[in-house]
């Protein structure tokens, strides 16, 4: 099970009492926090994961199924940053069950304050289907982080090698 941990704004969107959460074991790439935030002509949902500080770029619109349309993205996403399928399958599996719970992180609130920022600034709602791509995959490259800064694009590789390892 993967816990969705959102903002307080984004809770009372979603009009839900979040569930506690549990020490379930560590998912591969741990769990995912949540925003709404504002962009030219709407409101868009970013989704952060904790490991890798990948970024899944979903519509407000999908707010009562959001556990869903994480769940549908994040394998689209790590498909298109070319990861192999067995790592795919383990987090599709993980993802199957999603809790939406609140943030409890200083620092993930902060990182979702700066990816609120470039997402007001590069996603617009006109074109939202291809410029959320684009943001996607642009924010896979950018660097987080005290020094060193690591990308998240780095993190996953890393993942992804400890994930093949423990298959081995």
């Amino acid at each position: 099970m993967a816990h969705l941990k959102c903002t307080k704004r984004l809770l009372a969107r979603l009009d839900v009492t979040p569930a506690l959460a549990e020490p379930d074991p560590a998912p591969v790439l741990g769990d995912w926090f949540a925003n709404v935030i504002p962009v030219w002509g709407g409101e868009l949902i970013i989704c952060l994961n904790e490991r890798s500080l990948l970024t899944v770029i979903l519509p407000a619109s999908c707010t009562p199924a959001l556990g869903a349309s994480l769940r549908e993205r994040v394998p689209i996403l790590l498909r298109r940053l070319a990861a192999p399928s067995s790592f795919i399958v383990t987090v599709q599996g993980e993802l199957e069950h999603v809790a939406i719970v609140k943030t409890d992180s200083r620092s993930m609130l902060s990182h979702l304050r700066d990816l609120s920022g470039f997402c007001e600034d590069a996603v617009d709602l006109q074109r939202f289907n291809k410029s959320r791509e684009e943001a996607e995959m642009r924010l896979a490259d950018w660097l987080y982080g005290p020094s060193p800064y690591r990308s998240p694009i780095d993190l996953l590789r890393e993942m992804i090698a400890a994930h093949e390892k423990t298959r081995s």
